[in-house]
């Protein structure tokens, strides 16, 4: 065997020595760059959510300003009309002039704070696209040297895959992404939550096809407009102008104010569930305390049945009779079919408002509405959902007697009823303000008696303010307002 000669050694020495202190200094790189990596992508972190901030603040009062604007404009021309009846002309110049000054200031503030922001995203998503470049590029050196390194730093290596979704290939890829895997999540939100999440990924994609990218991209964001109109049209979230091709607008600022408008409404929408539960449960421990209280109450229909045989009534007996009944009530309720066929033939001893109950319960059956005497044992499952809530019925011509009716028989805290017959656009408006204003915890629509632009108007926005808006088939009567309400308001099976 030959001898390694020692020119051989000196090489193979020398090359061991090369490739070491190139890997210390590899190691040293990848943990640098793998710093910066972190730090641009907290910057870039912090950089976009001041921007969304910034931009659904400040262009909400920049549209503010706009119109104060448009309305010291108008003031400048009628001062100018009425010039002669001024108490001071002088004044009134002054104070247009301060008026501009205040305006303008109030205008360049924003932009300024617009401008400032959005040139710190741009650089800190420069500075985020220069540590991505310089991480891949050690990154990839690290492989093929110290292939064994490698996990060490799989949670930069995360960082640089979250890290992509921030430029246009990576952003396409994540949105095909999420309405690819959309059906096992989607339909699990809350209508409200639907119509905010579409307008996310509509103004995404809106805002892709707007941007420089390449023609294979284009094809691919085209690919997914169809998608999002049919997963649109399967869930019917609500009307989004954006989906109308000739529809533009600042599509920062539009999914700026969707995000924001995804996680207020989240936030109600846990508020609500949690406040539901809170009704069940209520709901649950008032039927066990009823259920307790009648089977309490077995020796008190006795007494009322003893009173009624032993007493000439109404001759005599009746302060016997009225307490009898007043202890029954408060175990059987005030809609007890054996309590009512009782006292039935004495009604007319039961005068006062502690009997203001029974005496409806008793001129229900005597009108021959079967519906609602059993009606109100049968939708304990429902009460939870109205019970000291506030509703409004819309549509027909209000009815007191059937409102008040059906506010008791459902345990409304208060049930108000907008009649609305024809077209009403100042009502309609006023409707509109007050589901805004969240006034509101159910809306009833008789569908016999609105037209179609009402429900198209007042729908969309229920939904988008978490409010149930139930559209009842025909009529008003409870039990078809039950059924509706069951059908919409509870899990089905």
């Amino acid at each position: 065997m030959t001898d390694i000669s020692a020119l051989d050694r000196l090489a193979a020495l020398v090359r061991h020595a090369e490739l070491t202190a190139k890997s210390e200094q590899l190691e040293t790189e990848m943990e640098e760059s793998a710093r910066c990596l972190r730090e641009a992508q907290a910057r870039n972190e912090a950089a976009r959510k001041r921007i969304q901030d910034v931009r659904v603040r400040r262009m909400a009062e920049l549209d503010a300003i706009e119109d104060q604007r448009q309305q010291l404009e108008e003031l400048v021309r009628k001062s100018a009309r009425y010039k002669l009846h001024l108490t001071s002309a002088q004044e009134a110049e002054e104070l247009i002039t301060r008026s501009r000054d205040e305006i303008e200031g109030r205008a360049r503030e924003a932009r300024e704070e617009i401008d400032a922001a959005e040139t710190e995203a741009r650089e800190s998503l420069e500075a985020l696209r220069a540590a991505m470049e310089r991480y891949e590029k050690v990154r990839s050196e690290l492989d093929d040297l110290e292939p064994q390194m490698a996990g060490q730093f799989t949670t930069e290596d995360e960082i640089f895959q979250q890290a992509a979704v921030f430029f246009p290939s990576g952003e396409l890829r994540a949105l095909e992404k999420e309405v690819r895997e959309c059906d096992a999540w989607y339909g699990t939100m809350e209508r409200n939550e639907q119509f905010a999440q579409m307008k996310i990924w509509i103004g995404r994609l809106r805002r892709l096809q707007a941007l420089e990218i390449t023609e294979d991209e284009q094809v691919r964001a085209r690919r997914l407009f169809p998608q999002l109109v049919g997963i649109s049209k399967h869930y019917e979230p609500g009307y989004i102008e954006a989906f109308q091709q000739d529809y533009n607008a600042d599509w920062e600022r539009f999914i700026a104010e969707a995000e924001k408008e995804l996680e207020t409404v989240r936030e109600l929408n846990q508020r609500r569930r949690e406040l539901r539960r809170q009704q069940r449960e209520q709901a649950e421990r008032e039927e066990a305390d009823r259920l307790k209280a009648r089977e309490s109450a077995q020796g008190d229909l006795e007494d009322l049945k003893r009173a009624i045989a032993s007493f000439n009534l109404p001759d005599e007996g009746q302060d016997e009779f009225r307490s009898a009944v007043k202890r029954v009530m408060a175990g059987f309720g005030a809609s007890d079919e054996e309590v009512l066929r009782l006292v039935a033939p004495y009604k007319d001893l039961l005068e006062g408002s502690e009997f203001r109950a029974l005496r409806r319960s008793l001129e229900r059956v005597e009108q021959g509405n079967g519906e609602e005497e059993p009606l109100g044992e049968t939708i304990a499952d429902i009460l939870s959902e109205t019970r000291g809530r506030k509703g409004v019925i819309v549509g027909g011509s209000r009815r007191e007697d059937v409102r008040q009716q059906l506010e008791e028989l459902f345990e409304f805290a208060k049930l108000e009823w907008e009649d609305y017959e024809g077209n009403k656009p100042v009502k309609l408006k006023a409707m509109e303000q007050r589901v805004k204003n969240g006034g509101l915890d159910m809306m009833l629509m008789l569908k016999s008696f609105i037209s179609h632009h009402v429900s198209d108007k007042l729908r969309p926005l229920c939904e988008q303010h978490g409010i149930p808006c139930l559209m009842v088939e025909h009529g008003y009567g409870a039990a078809q307002i039950a059924a509706t309400m069951r059908r919409h308001l509870l899990p089905q099976p």
